[in-house]
C-alpha cells in the first residue's frame, strides 16, 4: 500500500516553514523503519530563514494557521492520503471487533476529504474540505458514557461551523475556528473560550492546551499554569509559556515546547532542569538541544523535532545514553532527513518526509507504528522477519527473536502490551509455570491468578476464525488482539 499526501495541503498549512510546492520524484527508504513511497510532494525551504518563513507581519494581518497531516496517537496513528483521503492505523482499526478495553475504533477513519488529521489516545479528529470537523473513536455519542466511562468526556463531539486546525490530545480536542478564536471540547471544554484572541495554532496535552496567539506569543491553560506551583504529580509548569514570540507549539504529557520566531526551541514543564529529578518520568524531556528547527513534538516522555536541515532529533526518555530499558522501542531515535513534519506522544513516532513519504519507528505492539499494516498487531505476514528489530517479535509465530530464543507478550503499566525475546522454558500448556523463571515453552505464556505460581497456555489470535485457533475444547482470551487458549 503507498501513502499520498495531498500537495495542496502542503502549501496551505506548512506555509510557516516552506515556500513553495511543485513536482519531484518518490523516494524510496531502506533505511530501519516503517515507511512507505508516496507521490512526490517537493516543498522547497529556505534554511537562512526559518523563523520568518511564511509569516506575516503581526502588526497588519494574521499569520497563516496550521496543523497535522500525520499524527502519532497513543495506540494507533492517522495520515492524510492523496485526494484527502485518511489512513489511521494501530488499535481499534477494525470497526466492531474489539482487542480489549482500549480499542474503541479510534483507527476506524470515516469516508471523505480531509485537509488536516490528529490522533489522540482513545479517539481521533479531522478537519474535512469543508472545514467541518469530523471525530471517530471514545466519546462520540454525546451525553452518553461510553465504556471505560471514566475517560468518557464526549471529546470526539465536534461543535458545528468552520474550523482552520484541530488537535486531539488524550481525553479534549481544541481547534481555531475560522475566525481564529479557539474552542475546546471534551475534559476541557466549558462554556466560553478558554484562550481570548486570535490563533494560529492550537496543541493539547495531557490536561493543558497551549496555542500560538496571532502575535506569536503563546497562551496555556489547564494543569501547570503556575509555574512555581510544581507539586509533583500533576502540576510542573506545563502550561507557564516563557515570554516571546513562537511560530509552532506542542502540549506533551507534562511538558510543552514551542519553535520560537529564530528557530531555536525552548520547553517548559517537567524535564526542563538537567540537575533535578521531580517525577518517574523526568528525562531532561524538556531540555531542548541547541539550534535551529522547523518544527517540535512533545510526547510523554521525550520530545522531537525536525532541524532546520531536515533531519529529526529527540531529547529524553529513549535518547538518554545509558542501558536500555523495555519502553526504549526505539521511538526516540534520530532519523537523517529531510522531513518537514513530525509527530509523537507515546512510544512511537511519525514523519513525513518532503518527498510526502510517510514514515514511522518506535513501538508496534498494536501496529502503530506501520503505515502500511491491515488488520492485526502481530501478523506474520505484514513484516519480513529481519524487520523485527524494529517491529518487535511474533508471539503467535514465533518469529523475530535470535536462535534459541522465544517471542512472549509482557504488559508494564506505562507503556501497555509489549513483546520481548527471551530465554524459553520446557513446560507445555497445560503445566504449571513460575513467570518469574519463565518456564513455559514457545509459543506459551504463562498465566497466573494474582500469585507466584501459573499455567502454560498457548498464544492465539484472539478474532474468531483468525489462526492460529485453539485445539478442540478451547477457546481464546484476552484482552488485546493476542491471547491464550483456556479450556471452555
Amino acid at each position: 500500500m503507498k501513502l499520498f499526501v495531498r500537495k495542496c495541503f502542503c502549501c496551505l498549512f506548512l506555509a510557516v516553514f516552506t515556500t513553495a510546492c511543485g513536482d519531484g520524484t518518490p523516494n524510496q527508504t531502506s533505511d530501519a523503519g516503517a515507511s512507505v513511497d508516496v507521490d512526490a510532494v517537493d516543498v522547497e525551504h529556505d534554511a537562512n530563514d526559518v523563523g520568518d518563513a511564511g509569516h506575516a507581519d503581526a502588526d497588519t494581518e494574521p499569520g497563516p494557521v496550521f496543523g497535522e497531516t500525520v499524527s502519532a496517537g497513543t495506540y494507533h496513528s492517522c495520515a492524510i492520503l492523496n485526494d484527502g483521503e485518511l489512513r489511521c492505523f494501530g488499535l481499534g482499526d477494525v470497526w466492531g471487533t474489539h482487542e480489549g478495553l482500549w480499542d474503541l475504533d479510534q483507527s476506524v477513519e470515516p469516508d471523505g476529504e480531509f485537509v488536516q488529521v490528529s490522533s489522540g489516545t482513545l479517539h481521533s479528529c479531522g478537519i474535512k474540505a469543508d472545514g467541518a470537523v469530523e471525530c471517530w473513536g471514545h466519546g462520540r455519542l454525546p451525553g452518553r458514557a461510553e465504556a471505560p466511562s471514566d475517560y468518557d468526556f464526549d471529546q470526539a463531539v465536534p461543535p458545528e461551523g468552520t474550523f482552520l486546525a484541530v488537535d486531539a490530545g488524550p481525553y479534549a480536542t481544541c481547534g481555531v475556528r475560522d475566525d481564529r478564536t479557539v474552542k475546546c471540547w471534551g475534559w476541557m471544554s466549558g462554556p466560553e473560550d478558554l484562550v481570548d484572541g486570535e490563533a494560529r495554532q492550537v496543541s493539547v496535552g495531557y490536561g493543558h492546551m497551549c496555542a500560538v496567539m496571532n502575535s506569536g506569543e503563546v497562551e496555556c491553560v489547564g494543569y501547570g499554569s503556575d509555574a512555581e506551583a510544581s507539586d509533583g504529580q500533576y502540576h510542573f509548569g506545563q502550561a507557564a509559556p516563557p515570554a516571546g514570540e513562537f511560530v509552532q507549539v506542542s502540549a506533551g504529557h507534562f511538558h510543552s515546547c514551542g519553535v520560537r520566531r529564530d528557530g531555536t526551541v525552548s520547553c517548559w514543564g517537567l524535564g526542563s532542569d538537567a540537575e533535578v529529578r521531580e517525577h518517574d518520568f523526568d528525562h531532561d524531556q524538556a531540555v531542548a538541544p541547541e539550534g535551529r528547527f522547523r518544527w517540535v513534538a512533545a510526547g510523554r516522555a521525550h520530545s522531537c523535532g525536525v532541524r532546520e536541515d531536515g533531519d529529526v532529533e529527540c531529547w529524553g526518555f529513549g535518547a538518554e545514553p545509558g542501558p536500555a530499558d523495555l519502553r526504549d522501542r526505539g521511538h526516540a531515535d534520530a532519523r537523517q532527513g529531510p522531513f518537514v513534519e513530525v509527530s509523537t506522544w507515546n512510544w512511537h513516532t511519525c514523519g513525513r518526509r518532503e518527498s510526502g513519504e510517510v514514515e514511522c519507528w518506535g513501538n508496534n505492539g498494536l501496529g502503530q507504528a506501520d503505515p502500511d499494516s491491515e488488520y492485526g498487531a502481530d501478523g506474520c505476514e505484514r513484516v519480513d522477519h529481519g524487520d523485527y528489530g524494529i517491529y518487535g517479535c511474533s508471539p503467535l509465530c514465533q518469529t523475530g527473536c535470535g536462535e534459541g530464543q522465544a517471542c512472549i507478550l509482557t504488559w508494564t503499566h506505562d507503556v501497555g502490551y509489549l513483546t520481548r525475546c527471551t530465554s524459553p522454558g520446557i513446560n507445555a500448556p497445560g503445566e504449571m509455570c513460575s513467570p518469574s523463571a519463565g518456564l513455559c515453552e514457545a509459543g506459551s505464556g504463562c498465566i497466573t491468578d494474582g500469585g507466584l505460581e501459573g499455567t502454560c497456555r498457548a498464544f492465539c489470535r484472539n478474532d474468531g476464525d483468525a489462526e492460529p485457533q485453539c485445539p478442540s475444547g478451547y477457546r481464546c482470551t484476552g484482552s488485546v488482539s493476542i491471547g491464550t487458549c483456556r479450556p471452555r
